[in-house]
């Protein structure tokens, strides 16, 4: 049994830009987190969140191309992670809770496309480590996901609770 498909009613489509979408929107004093945020589709949620007002954290594998192609952005911040590491994604998540800052947006945009069969430390494939973290929210928390749950990720620090 399968379901029909309808259409979205929007005004947008295919050659809408990130401006375009995000025009009137006010994401003044929000928080966001954009992985991948220094290329491509990333780099342009980054540009359109900062229009907006939003304060961003680009979580970078490599810190020195993201300082170049996000140089001049003004409330932008880069912090390093490897998302194929789990480690490396903890580091970040203590980080990121240690500054008690809301989370109000999160996108897994960060990817690797072809790459040569590699694991990371956990045994997983690289592409699928990299690429496929999306998130979920339950019970007041963000859990991100790097191949397999790595951290759950509360709203504000304050939120944790112990177990």
């Amino acid at each position: 049994m399968s379901t029909p498909q309808k259409p979205v009613d929007s005004k947008f489509g295919a050659a809408s830009t990130a401006a375009e979408v995000i025009r009137g929107i006010s994401l003044k004093g929000k928080t966001a987190i954009v992985t991948g945020g220094y290329s491509g589709i990333g780099l342009e949620t980054v540009r359109a969140f900062v229009t907006a007002g939003a304060q961003v954290i680009v979580p970078a594998r490599s810190r020195a191309k993201a300082d170049d192609a996000l140089k001049g952005l003004r409330d932008v911040e880069i912090e390093s992670i490897e998302l194929s590491d789990p480690k490396s994604v903890n580091d970040f998540a203590d980080r990121f809770l240690a500054s008690d800052r809301a989370l109000h947006i999160l996108v897994n945009n960060a990817g690797i496309m072809a790459p040569p069969l590699q694991r990371d430390k956990r045994g997983y494939d690289c592409e699928i480590a990299a690429g496929s973290s999306p998130s979920r929210r339950s019970q007041g928390r963000f859990s991100f996901f790097v191949g397999a749950p790595i951290f759950a990720l509360p709203l504000r620090r304050s939120e944790l609770r112990a177990p």
